[in-house]
This record gives structure tokens, C-alpha cells and sequence, in this order.
């Protein structure tokens, strides 16, 4: 039967058996996301995201991050997608044309993980923030409210018992010396330090149970000098007391005065009479003035009606009172009682004064204010004629003055600079630059750290090379806090916290720790020129490996350093330790050639002396115009400035030390360079006379481009370098400024 004329019925019934016989597509379906690795990354880092239904081609399996999206590419099965900028932590989703599949993580986002731009931040500026001043044979002493300590311009520093808190300030209060330099005091937070200025040794602290000793004042008392001390119990109220430093009590028990607060302290040359500034409470509301004490030992209130009193001196029969006006009263001791006299003499200026000093000059009475705010240092007659106005430091706060030498010593808390200036003219005989010293000279391996510890805010730790010690900076605030002292000895080379949670700190010949009460304990001596330091082990059982010019030691215990490996006429270029595995990377220059070498090997291994699990000739890497060495994302990477006439390169080695990838590189000069903390850019300087260029630059993992190539200019030499978390932010301490360059 032709088939145009066969039934419709079996027609229908040959259509459905052949329908049933041929697959039905499923509908598309949404992606399902299992999990991610790993679950934190800088910008530009590769993550793996694992599930099902991502659809074949990579581009269009769009990954959505907190605050941000990226497109995935393919590798082995699982969606790979790198990190976007900026975006947020959270949790991550990947949206196909067929949806969107439920979210996974939480993923961390870590941040850019280099400066964004390489432009200038606001940068930190180390200042030791003088509480007080002192002069002793020429010798001039600072009180540092940062250190809480006392530091001399000949390097030597004078350390205070009492060590504050993160976050807390100006410990240290005041500052005082005999002047024939028998006896040098500091005033703390209850308690004095009496040091011998000589020697700098301490000779006695001398408590003060709930009294903060303030102000001090050296007096000629019977061919000796005394002290006389003005301070605030912890309570509230006005104490007094006085004694000889020579003879000190065993503790401070001063006499409390029916007064508010103390806020300054003078006496006149003989030591006859005393004058404290104080206020009082009384029908007319509260009014400063100042407490006299007489030579019988009466007491004299003398009030202003109006103002606000901020220094004292006295000499010739007067007292003379700095006002916040600018003013300074004038109060007569021949008076009976001492009374205050009705002419103000002027400052030339309503910003407040400082400080107030006596002197004798020609046979008259000289005083000295300084005037913060205006930048200035005058000297008057006690008629208020001025006889010289000068400016001096940013924000002069502290003099002292001297007749028999005819100097005036200006402390200023907005540098770390003293001026001296002539007593007859004002004209600055010298300066005196309390240079912090911030950084190592041995560039970007030392000088500055980011220290981390859970719970607390980062901070920043900055060697300081004249006062010993660590500088303590809140990464957050950029506020100096306080600094971490350090043993006398050759600065820092490396400082680390370790896995036990104390701070390592490597020196030229030494390896030492810092106990948990801060003081500094020698580990071992090296027997070789320190230059790196990596830390491994546990809390209980920490590993120092210290790099020393000529080879590597170990420290796991005991007095000594094991040195498992030398290399005579090398020089260390890289200590790391990565996954448990000890990286080296020397050069030496042995039968007329330049040579770069490179070892790996197990912590346990090396421990026990036994050869690096793996080793490269100098042949393999060659040498010709050779950098350094770097730990970056893609592995220990060596930079070349010309490597075979190929211009400058980046070696990049595997696991195994063999050369994986040779790249375009943009380190050119052998200086002191440094790795962002998303291990794809590198920060290194050159110079222009005393000016230091720093360069930030970055590889492009997959092209092997140069790119986010930024530069910047320095007013010094680079000491060092550290960035933070994130990475947005480079820290660079410059020699000879006193400060920490910030670059974003």
C-alpha cells in the first residue's frame, strides 16, 4: 500500500515509538559550587572554585565576589578566577546564563597587596617629644616622653625603670641636674631616678606611693644642691618636698599644699625663696597664681584676678609669671607680703610663653621666654625692654640658661633639634640634632618590621639607632606610642617575632630574644658577620637559622650555634624557610669567576648537618650582572641586571631550584631591594646624590609584563622597609630625616 494511502493511526504510532527511542535533553541547570581553595588572597591571586554545571566556555561563568565580579578560566576541571581589586570578604557565587548557584566560603579578602599608586602618604615623623632639659659641663640632656628615657647628645642614653604600655604617653615628666653635674634626676609617674652624669649609672630610685612628681629645680643649699620637687597626688591636690640627691630618702613623702595641681616650679639663685604655680578654689571661682615660700619657710598665695599661668622664675627680688596671653606678670618679694605688681610686661605677641628663665648678663637680671606658638625665643630686662626676639625650633617648649658660659639651650618638641644661642644676642651658636637614627644601613633586609600579634593592632617596629631601641608605631593611627628598649651593642640586623611569640633580634656577632618583661637576653655569639634570620619550630621548641656572611647556623637550645653549613669568600644573598624547607641563595667569586648558587633543605636535615636535599652549580644560573634574590609568588626568583647581554631578567626557579621561567625584570641596579606582600612586586632604590629614587614595579605572572611602574623621591637614604597587611602602604625609614616615608 503506498504510503501516502497507509492509516493515520499507524502513522501516530511509528511517530511515537520513534520519539521514545531518541534522548530528551535536560534543561540547562544553575552551577553548584563545593568549595574553594584558597579561602583568602590578595588582588590578582588565582583561586580554585570546585562544583558542577559550569558552562564550557570559562569567560562566561561570571564569579561574584563581595562587592565585586570576575571571570573564571579553566584548569584541570575547576573554575580558576584571580582575586578583583578592592573587593570585599565574604562569601562567593559564580552566575552562569542558567543562574546562579548558592553561595560558598567565606572567602578573606587580604587586600590589594601593593601600594596602589606609589604616590605619597603622610609620613611618620619620629619625634622624642622633650618633657624636659638639661645641661651638665657642656653635655645637654633630653627626657624623652617616647623613650621614657633621657638621651645626651653624646650618644649615650640613661635609661628609667618603668616601661608604658602601648598607647600610653609621656611617662617620663620632668628633668633636672646640679650644675657642678653631681647628681642628674628624672621624674616618673611615682617615682625619681637619680643618675650620676658622669657614668650615666643610676645611683638610687627613690619612690613616690601614689605622687607624680612633676617639676623639678636644682638649689645652691650650703655648698651643695638640693632638689626641690612640685607634683600631683594621684588623688588630686598640690604636694611639695625637697632633698638632697646626694643623700636621697628611702622614699619621697611630700607635703601636701591646700592647692589644686602643681604646673610649674622655680626658686631663686640663693635657694631663699621658692615659687610653685598652683590654682585655688575660693568665692571668686578658681584662679591661678602662685605659692610662695618664704626663707622662714612662710607660705605666700599671691593670685591673679584674670589669666592663666604657664611658667615661673625669679631672680632679683621678683617672680616673674609666662601667661597664656602672652603677658607675664610681675610679683615684687620686697613687698611684705609679696604683692603683685599692677604693670604687665609684653612678649611682644598674645600667643602663651613656654618657658621662663633667669640669668644674670652685665651685671643685670636677664629673663628668657620661649613662645611656642610664634616659633620664638626672647630675652628682656625686668623693665620688659627686649633685647633680642629670635626664632627658634618649630615649637620651642624647654630652655635652659647658663650666665657663666652665656647659652641658651631651646628644646623643641615638634623636631629633635636644640638650638644654642648666644646669651648677649640671640644668635644661634649651634644645633644640636637628636637624629633618631631610624633604620639599618643594610637597607631593606633590616630597620623596620610589621609585627603582628592576635588580638592587637598591627604596629610597626623601627630600629632606632641612637636611643637602642625599637620605636613602636600604630599602623592605624601612624602615631609613634613608645619604643622597646635594647641592649647596648650594635643595632639590630634582623628583628622577628618568633613561634614562641617574643621578638629575635640578630646583630652584627649576636643572636638574642626579648623576654616577656621586654629585657633584651643574649642567645649565642656568632662566629660569623650576621645577615638574615628565619624562624621555625613551635612555641615551646622555636628554631633560630641566622644567615652570616659565609654560611648558616642553627640555634635550637643552649649557649651555642650549631653551623651546619659554610661557603668560604661567599656572601648570603636569601635566607627563607618555605614549607619546612631551609632556601639559600650565596655568591662567591672563586678561580676568577663570579658564581650564584642555591640550596634547599629540609629544617630536619639541615639540623642534623646533612647535605641540601638539592643544590645548583654556578653554571646552571649563571652570574653576569647579578641583583639579588627574592622570595615572590612564583617561587625563589633570582634578578639579574644584565644576564647575557639580555638586558635585566627575573630567574624564576621551581621546587626543585631548576629554572622555570626567565622573564623581562625591572631591577636594574645591585641595591637593596624588597617584595610586596603579594609576591608579585619588588621595591628597590637608586640614588642622585644624597637623595634617594625608590621604584616600585610589578611582574605580570602569566605575560611576564613590567607593569604598576611607580617611583619616588626620598630626602635621604633608604634604611630599610616593611609594608602593611594589605599592602597598601610601604614603609621606608630615611637616614638622616627622622622619619618614615609613607608610599600608597
Amino acid at each position: 500500500m503506498p504510503a501516502s494511502r497507509r492509516p493515520a493511526a499507524f502513522l501516530l504510532v511509528a511517530a511515537a515509538a520513534c520519539r521514545a527511542d531518541l534522548p530528551v535533553p535536560e534543561p540547562p541547570n544553575a552551577p553548584v559550587l563545593t568549595g574553594l581553595r584558597p579561602d583568602h588572597g590578595f588582588a590578582g591571586d588565582v583561586i580554585e572554585l570546585h562544583g558542577t554545571a559550569f558552562v564550557s566556555e570559562p569567560a562566561a561563568n561570571e564569579v561574584l565576589f563581595e562587592g565585586g565580579r570576575g571571570s573564571g578560566f579553566t584548569h584541570e576541571g575547576a573554575l580558576l578566577v584571580a582575586v578583583p581589586d578592592d573587593v570585599g570578604s565574604g562569601h562567593i557565587a559564580v552566575q552562569t546564563a542558567h543562574g546562579a548557584s548558592a553561595p560558598v566560603g567565606p572567602f578573606t579578602y587580604d587586600g590589594l597587596g601593593r601600594p596602589r599608586s606609589g604616590s605619597a602618604g603622610l609620613d611618620i615623623r619620629v619625634l622624642y617629644r622633650p618633657v624636659g632639659l638639661a645641661v651638665v659641663d657642656g653635655e645637654v640632656f633630653i627626657a624623652s616622653g617616647l623613650l621614657d628615657g633621657v638621651l645626651s647628645d653624646r650618644e649615650r642614653r640613661l635609661d628609667c625603670p618603668a616601661r608604658i604600655a602601648a598607647g600610653e604617653r609621656d611617662h617620663l615628666r620632668g628633668l633636672a641636674a646640679a650644675p657642678d653635674g653631681s647628681w642628674l634626676v628624672a621624674a616618673l609617674d611615682g617615682s625619681l631616678r637619680i643618675f650620676s652624669p658622669a657614668d650615666g649609672t643610676t645611683r638610687r630610685l627613690v619612690p613616690a606611693p601614689g605622687f607624680g612628681p612633676g617639676y623639678l629645680v636644682a638649689v645652691a643649699e650650703g655648698g651643695r644642691y638640693e632638689l626641690r620637687v612640685a607634683g600631683d597626688f594621684d588623688e588630686g591636690g598640690l604636694g611639695y618636698a625637697q632633698f638632697d640627691p646626694a643623700a636621697p630618702p628611702e622614699a619621697l613623702a611630700p607635703r601636701r599644699l591646700p592647692y589644686l595641681f602643681s604646673a610649674g616650679i622655680a626658686a631663686s639663685e640663693d635657694g631663699a625663696w621658692t615659687g610653685i604655680v598652683t590654682a585655688e578654689n575660693d568665692a571668686a571661682g578658681s584662679r591661678y597664681g602662685a605659692l610662695l615660700i618664704a626663707p622662714d619657710g612662710a607660705q605666700h598665695w599671691v593670685a591673679l584676678e584674670e589669666g592663666v599661668v604657664q611658667a615661673i622664675a625669679i631672680a632679683g627680688g621678683r617672680v616673674w609669671l609666662g601667661l597664656y596671653d602672652g603677658q607675664v606678670a610681675v610679683i615684687d618679694l620686697a613687698s611684705s607680703p609679696p604683692a603683685l605688681q599692677p604693670e604687665r610686661l609684653s612678649t611682644r605677641g598674645n600667643t602663651p610663653v613656654g618657658t621662663l628663665r633667669a640669668a644674670r648678663l652685665g651685671g643685670r637680671d636677664v629673663l628668657i621666654a620661649t613662645k611656642p606658638s610664634q616659633r620664638r625665643v626672647l630675652a628682656m630686662d625686668a623693665a620688659g625692654s627686649v633685647l633680642w626676639n629670635v626664632e627658634a625650633g618649630l615649637r620651642p617648649l624647654h630652655a635652659e640658661v647658663s650666665s657663666d658660659t652665656r647659652r641658651v639651650w631651646v628644646a623643641d618638641d615638634q623636631s629633635n633639634v636644640v638650638d644654642v644661642l648666644d646669651l648677649e644676642t640671640g644668635y644661634r651658636r649651634d644645633q644640636i640634632d637628636f637624629d633618631p637614627g631610624l633604620g639599618n644601613p643594610s637597607g631593606t633586609e633590616a630597620g623596620i618590621i610589621l609585627d603582628r600579634v592576635a588580638g592587637e593592632r598591627d604596629r610597626l617596629l623601627v630600629t632606632d639607632r641612637r636611643a637602642r631601641g625599637l620605636v613602636v608605631i600604630d599602623v592605624e593611627t601612624l602615631e609613634p606610642l613608645s619604643e622597646l628598649p635594647l641592649s647596648p651593642g650594635t643595632p639590630p640586623r634582623v628583628v622577628r617575632r618568633g613561634p614562641d611569640g617574643r621578638l629575635w633580634v640578630l646583630r652584627d656577632r649576636a643572636l638574642s630574644r626579648l623576654d616577656d618583661d621586654g629585657t633584651e637576653q643574649q642567645l649565642c655569639v656568632l662566629p660569623g658577620e650576621a645577615r638574615r634570620l628565619a624562624l621555625a619550630g613551635t612555641a615551646d621548641r622555636p628554631v633560630a637559622v641566622a644567615g652570616m656572611r659565609e654560611g648558616i647556623g642553627a640555634w635550637t637550645g643552649g649557649g651555642s650555634l650549631a653551623v651546619p653549613q659554610t661557603w668560604p669568600g661567599s656572601f648570603l644573598e636569601l635566607l627563607e624557610i618555605e614549607d619546612g624547607d631551609v632556601l639559600v641563595v650565596w655568591s662567591n667569586y672563586a678561580g676568577g669567576e663570579y658564581a650564584v648558587k642555591a640550596a634547599r633543605w629540609p629544617l630536619a636535615g639541615l639540623l642534623a648537618g646533612a647535605p641540601p636535599a638539592r643544590q645548583t652549580s654556578g653554571a646552571e644560573l649563571g652570574a653576569s650582572g647579578f641583583v639579588g634574590a627574592a622570595m615572590m609568588r612564583d617561587g625563589l626568583t633570582l634578578f639579574f641586571g644584565d644576564r647575557d647581554r639580555a638586558g635585566p631578567v627575573a630567574v624564576h626557579l621551581d621546587s626543585s631550584l631548576r629554572v622555570a621561567k626567565v622573564r623581562r625584570s625591572p631591577v636594574a641596579l645591585p641595591q637593596p631591594f624588597s617584595v610586596s606582600p603579594d609576591g608579585r612586586h619588588v621595591f628597590w632604590t637608586d640614588y642622585a646624590r644624597d637623595d634617594g629614587i625608590v621604584h616600585f614595579a610589578g611582574i605580570d605572572a602569566r605575560s611576564g609584563d613590567i607593569v604598576d611602574e611607580a617611583t619616588r623621591v626620598l630626602p635621604g637614604t633608604v634604611q630599610g622597609s616593611a609594608y602593611s597587611a594589605t599592602g597598601e602602604r610601604a614603609f621606608i625609614p630615611v637616614g638622616g630625616a627622622g622619619v618614615i616615608a609613607v608610599v600608597e
